[in-house]
């Protein structure tokens, strides 16, 4: 059991960026900010204009299995599709991570040399990079075309299990398990700012649309809503009763989803600083969460081997989508039309969405 809770615990969720240089990045380069006191932080403890919402009986359709591809030789706990679509990156508890042709099935690249379970990954959004986060505490770069290594980030103390890129593509974020989050710079591959913005693992990051303040999903059940450029904190958002393994902003940022191993979906008005919606469905943890482009639904992928669609705005379940033979790591694409999974079976799966 206790095993099972661990691997559970394991899981996050990251974007990433394009970095040029193929020198290490050493973590002497840190400005460290401390976290400020209490009073400098607003927190939404009460729960306002909240509704749980049940799923409708007759919306279940079943997904098509389109692909599944081996290569792993332990659990798949992280995934992520190319911007086009075309293909997708995987992370493993084998310490490697993999990068698949989607049309054929077939491995183009082995990302090696990792002393851990690979935990977090993304492809830049120009598809030329790859950038992964690791036990081993390390944050690296690697080249989508050749699978050749061109960075490694140092600085971190605890695994990292979520990075995120920001919209204008100039800075990197990676948070780790003992609740530290540090900033890069892209170009240059330097560490700019590093917080501790909580004890609490950090499990998962998004930036906003505007790039101006960054969202963490927290071990603690909590949320952290900070400043992008200081990572001063901002907000503190209650809500869930468990972690937090995923988080994502609306297009217009205006709201945000998150999902967590309480079984829910939860979307927030980032204003008020508040939960709007809970949204009931999923009976086990649910690892991750995404918009569809136009901010009209919110995708979920749970560990109850369904992925749901709901309306952002209602909180109803339009669709819940079965067929799913495992599932732990998830990814949606861009579009909507395909789900990525992964799990114990040590494969990825890809499959149509109806």
């Amino acid at each position: 059991m206790w095993n099972r809770v661990f691997r559970k615990l394991s899981f996050t969720f990251i974007l990433c960026s394009v970095l040029s240089s193929t020198t290490d990045v050493r973590a002497d380069e840190t400005v460290s900010v401390p976290v400020p006191a209490e009073t400098t932080t607003t927190t939404t403890t009460t729960v306002t204009k909240t509704i749980e919402s049940a799923p409708m009986s007759s919306s279940s359709k079943a997904m098509e299995q389109i692909k599944e591809m081996a290569g792993h030789i332990g659990w798949v706990k992280a995934l992520n599709f190319s911007a086009d679509g075309q293909r997708a990156v995987s992370g493993s508890e084998d310490k490697s991570a993999r990068v698949w042709d989607l049309a054929s099935g077939k491995e183009l690249f082995k990302l090696e040399g990792n002393n851990g379970m690979v935990g977090a990954v993304l492809f830049s959004p120009d598809g030329r990079y790859v950038i992964t986060g690791c036990d081993d505490f390390l944050v690296k770069l690697w080249d989508a075309s050749s699978g050749s290594l061109v960075r490694t980030m140092t600085g971190h103390k605890n695994s990292v299990r979520a990075v995120a890129i920001s919209p204008d593509g100039q800075k990197l974020m990676s948070g780790d398990f003992d609740g530290t989050v540090k900033s890069w710079d892209f170009n240059s591959g330097a560490m700019k700012v590093s917080s501790s913005v909580s004890p609490s693992a950090v499990h998962s990051i998004a930036f906003s649309p505007d790039g101006r303040t960054v969202l963490i999903g927290l071990e603690d059940h909590s949320l952290r809503l900070v400043d992008a450029v200081t990572l001063a904190p901002l907000a503190v958002l209650n809500g869930h009763t468990d972690t937090v393994l995923s988080v994502a902003f609306s297009p217009d940022g205006k709201n945000a989803a998150t999902g967590g191993a309480d079984t829910r979906v939860i979307i927030w008005d980032i204003a008020a600083k508040a939960p709007i919606l809970k949204l009931l469905g999923h009976s086990d943890w649910v690892s991750r969460v995404a918009y569809s482009t136009d901010g009209k639904n919110v995708m979920s992928g749970s560990l109850d081997k369904t992925a749901g669609r709901w309306d952002a705005s209602t909180g109803q379940m339009d669709c819940k989508y079965t067929g799913l033979t495992a599932g732990w790591a998830f990814a949606f694409s861009g579009d909507g039309s395909q789900l990525l999974s992964g799990s114990d079976s040590k494969n990825v799966m890809l499959y149509r969405l109806p």
